[in-house]
């Protein structure tokens, strides 16, 4: 007599077949996790701020935008374990090169060979530092524009703290720093805090 599985018996044979290979699947997985220490961190890739123009109004967001990229950078490193100097571009790499050759050729009269990081650093904050007249904004006007004194801050101290903090962040994105560098010009720091004020209701 032959005997025909019924529709039970082979469903049951389909449910512990697929356990069965859930937990196959289960085990490769842990044998790979195993094997290569976990699962892998993906990483969206971070582009290094490039620089195509050597002007003071050009390279005055480059410092803060670079150090948010090695920021970036050696956070991955940490996590990934891989080489810092290996997968970070740099500098001399982030130029346009086209205008490195000509910038080294130009300016120091050597080839693109013989120019390092800390050299094209250097020049950078040179560049930076060196305020020329006719490239400053209107400093009073921009003060007066853009530094505020929050009275909806009810902590008096925090209040004067972020006003400060804010008298920095308007030097640094505009490169002003070598205009209060002297006594003069920390005195018209001085100044400019006090009288540029204009507070927010």
């Amino acid at each position: 007599m032959l005997c025909f599985p019924t529709f039970e018996s082979t469903r049951r044979s389909i449910r512990f077949t697929e356990e069965d290979g859930a937990r196959t699947q289960q085990g490769e997985d842990s044998d790979e996790e195993r094997e290569y220490g976990g699962a892998h961190p993906i990483f969206t890739p971070v582009l290094a701020p490039e620089i195509t123009s050597t002007s003071h109004a050009a390279l005055v967001q480059w410092p803060k935008e670079r150090k948010v990229y090695e920021d970036i950078m050696r956070s991955r490193c940490q996590t990934s374990g891989e080489d810092y100097a290996a997968v970070t571009r740099s500098v001399k790499d982030s130029f346009d090169r086209k205008l490195l050759e000509t910038w080294c050729r130009l300016r120091w009269q050597v080839a693109v060979t013989e120019v390092d990081d800390d050299r094209l650093r250097s020049e950078i904050d040179n560049i930076i530092n060196s305020v020329k007249s006719h490239t400053l904004p209107d400093v009073q006007a921009l003060f007066k524009k853009e530094l505020h004194f929050n009275l909806k801050e009810s902590d008096v101290s925090e209040r004067v703290l972020q006003c400060f903090i804010s008298c920095e962040r308007i030097i640094e994105e505009h490169g002003l720093h070598a205009c209060f560098e002297s006594e003069t010009g920390r005195k018209e720091k001085c100044s400019l805090l006090v009288n540029s004020i204009a507070p927010e209701g």
